[in-house]
């Protein structure tokens, strides 16, 4: 019955009052001593308040499912999918959630939802690797902090093909005593790579000049662009403002 009568009253409330109301409601569905059948019309309304127009409201539904082993698993999977500011806190914490829901979450999310999976605690090999075939360098980081992270060794080597020529990926890796010995050496391989590029551009910049060094990458960008194929383009503005950005003269800085 007050179940009922919180449906009829929340539809007319401001949206900070029904996101105060659907944390009270949440809070009573996981520790009070709710009958079967208050529990389950409770289980209803927080289903419906899912489809709230106001963000507040499955925010702060997520804020008090987020820890609990116990929260509805169809609840949380929603919340899990939503905008950034109601599903992170689910992605990072929540128990119920289970490995092939987090990789499909890694491969569909962008960086700050990939993050948020790669800081859980108890992080399986096989979410591991998925962070580490398709997952943002940031993400690749947080990953490589996280001591209860299971990286398998292939996950590792991915890592340092994708990312090793990163100095912050490389620094974390390093300093880790456990690292893999090949993996070690893979990092070590990428950093000569990466310092063999940069000081074949700085002769190149000392032989022709900073104007040709700028058209020279230009002229690469563009070839790289047109390669991606049209649908996979950058807008134009965006475009030429990587340009600009990949073409800035950088200063050297002494060591």
């Amino acid at each position: 019955m007050i179940v009922r009568q919180f449906i009829s009253w929340v539809r007319t409330a401001s949206a900070g009052v029904r996101a105060d109301a659907t944390r009270a409601l949440a809070r009573a569905w996981l520790v009070s001593d709710l009958s079967g059948e208050d529990r389950a019309a409770a289980e209803g309304a927080l289903l419906m308040l899912l489809d709230d127009p106001s963000p507040l409201v499955r925010q702060a539904m997520a804020e008090v499912f987020a820890r609990s082993a116990q929260a509805p698993a169809a609840i949380v999977q929603a919340l899990s999918l939503d905008q950034p500011t109601v599903a992170l806190p689910i992605l990072e914490h929540s128990p119920p959630l289970i490995d092939a829901d987090l990789v499909d979450i890694v491969a569909t999310g962008n960086c700050e939802t990939q993050c948020a999976i790669a800081r859980r605690i108890r992080l399986p090999a096989s979410v591991c690797a998925a962070i580490a075939e398709v997952g943002s360098a940031a993400a690749a980081l947080e990953l490589i902090e996280n001591a209860y992270a299971e990286l398998p060794p292939f996950s590792w080597d991915r890592i340092v093909e994708r990312h090793g020529h990163l100095a912050a990926i490389r620094e974390s890796m390093l300093v880790l005593q456990d690292l893999p010995a090949a993996t070690r050496a893979a990092l070590v391989a990428k950093l000569s790579e990466t310092l063999a590029q940069y000081t074949a551009l700085m002769v190149m910049e000392h032989q022709y000049g900073p104007e040709q060094i700028r058209k020279f990458l230009k002229f690469e960008l563009d070839r790289y662009l047109r390669r991606r194929g049209p649908a996979r383009r950058l807008p134009s503005a965006e475009r030429s403002a990587f340009r600009v950005h990949l073409c800035r003269p950088r200063p050297v800085r002494a060591r």
